[in-house]
């Protein structure tokens, strides 16, 4: 077995576990903050996105896990489909069955 992950503290020179957060001496250790996932505003305003594409695209050949938006079927290379994508990133396919089918949206509207 090899040996458990150490810290000292910075007051006593004792060594501690790393999850440890606070010392026998008192001393309390800082908190490390969080990373922001991907997408989140740290000052929590709202940054305004843009349309950058709206309509019928191709799949590209290899593209992996593009799924219909509505329906989840899984979307192969050289499909047609409707395609939306924004500046932050963000891109959505329907598959045509979902676009044409007025009742199909309807249906799976309701339900989700």
């Amino acid at each position: 077995m090899g040996k458990a992950p150490e810290k000292t503290c910075p007051e006593c020179k004792t060594a501690l576990h790393v999850r440890k957060r606070s010392c026998t001496c008192g001393y309390e250790f800082p908190k490390k903050d969080k990373k922001a996932k991907r997408g989140e505003n740290t000052d929590q305003e709202q940054i305004e996105v843009q349309l950058l594409f709206e309509g019928w695209k191709v799949v590209p050949p290899r593209a992996r896990m593009i799924s219909c938006g509505m329906c989840r079927i899984k979307m192969k290379g050289g499909t047609k489909g409707w395609h939306e994508s924004f500046d932050d990133g963000d891109k959505y396919w329907w598959c045509e069955r979902c676009i044409t089918d007025d009742n199909y949206i309807a249906r799976t509207a309701t339900v989700c």
